[in-house]
Order: C-alpha cells, then structure tokens, then sequence
C-alpha cells in the first residue's frame, strides 16, 4: 500500500477541555482547526521531532495523588467529578470561493468562552445554597497534586452556576448536574488562569 502522509498548515487550538477527578491521570484533550491540510505520498520532514512525555511535565501525564476544590475560597467536598472547557471561536466553516479549499479565517472569536460542568453530592446545606445563587458570582479553584511542590491548579476568579437536571438517585449520595459560565474578572484581568509548580520549592508558573 502507497503511505499517505498529511500537512497542516496555519494551525490554532479551537477547544481544550480538562477534566475534573480525584485519581488517574489529568489528560487534557485539544481540538484543532488548520487553514489548509496537505496530502502527499512522500514524507514532508524526513527527521521529525518526537515529543517525548515525562510523567513529571503537567500537561504531558500528571498522575494524580490527591485533588482539592475550592468554591468561594472554602474547600468543598461534594464535587464527584465534572470538566472544563475553553473555546476559542474560530471560524472553522469559512470557507470561500476561489480559495482551493482552504479556510478564509481562524482569527479567534471576539472573547474565549470558558464553561463547566460539575456532579454534586446532595449531602449538605451547601449544595443548595450553591444552586441557589445562580446570579451571584463565584471563585472556583481546582488543585491537583502529584507531589511536594508538582501542582497544577485551574483558577475561575468569576463563575455562574446553574442546575441543569433532576437529581439522579442511585446507591450512594443523591447527585444532580450544575454547570457554569466563566464571566471577564476585572480584578484579575482573566476568565480562567493556570498556575503550574514544578520540583522547585515557590516555583510557579501562571
């Protein structure tokens, strides 16, 4: 069989979702969008370069020791699991006449939309109370650790949550389904922020 080999070109990040759990690994996954893809039957880089993964690089393989959420600056225990995403809005589907098939645009949308979805635990007052300020504004902090001084933390200075479903029974806790909205923190100048730490003791990276 012929091998095919393909070239993108003009390649931006549209989304990138994180998940959110307490074990395992944090594997973050991307979708990207490319002006044009090439297709040849030789290959364009006869030498390309492997990236090698390093369990102790965050966003290569992060195995997880122990995993912390905070709501309004207090640490919660009532978040099953849940996820984060970011999207920029580019303009996959501009396509245009006399282009030979390639993209008119990717430039990114007019703001990056930052939204979540979080599984509680009905098992305290909190909860409700959560669900219930739909229109306040809230911080949510999400830590996850590997070891002394190897975090990777998900700040949302400013977040709208909102109950989406009934609450699901089962054998354990009763849970129900929220999600979010990340809104512009003027404070912070940001709607979603990564802080990394490595071995180095104070060593962080926003």
């Amino acid at each position: 069989a012929t091998p095919q080999y393909s070239k993108a070109v003009g390649v931006r990040i549209n989304t990138m979702t994180i998940p959110i759990d307490s074990t395992g690994f944090l594997t973050t996954t991307y979708a990207l969008e490319a002006k044009t893809v090439g297709i040849s039957t030789t290959a364009y880089n006869a030498t390309p370069t492997d990236w090698t993964t390093s369990a102790s690089t965050p966003f290569d393989g992060l195995q997880l020791n122990s995993a912390d959420v905070k709501i309004g600056g207090s640490s919660v225990g009532y978040i099953s699991k849940g996820s984060i995403s970011i999207a920029a809005g580019l303009g996959g589907t501009d396509y245009r006449v006399g282009s030979g098939g390639a993209r008119g645009s990717l430039v990114p949308g007019s703001a990056y939309k930052v939204t979540g979805s979080l599984d509680l635990a009905l098992d305290s007052a909190a909860v409700l109370t959560l669900l219930q300020s739909g229109s306040t504004p809230v911080a949510l902090d999400f830590t996850w650790t590997q070891a002394t001084h190897e975090t990777f933390q998900v700040v949302v200075p400013r977040a709208f949550i909102q109950k989406t479903g009934p609450a699901l029974t089962g054998p354990g806790a009763l849970m129900v389904t929220a999600t979010f909205n990340a809104a512009y923190d003027t404070s912070t100048g940001s709607s979603i922020k990564f802080v990394t730490s490595n071995q180095t003791d104070n060593a962080l990276y926003i």
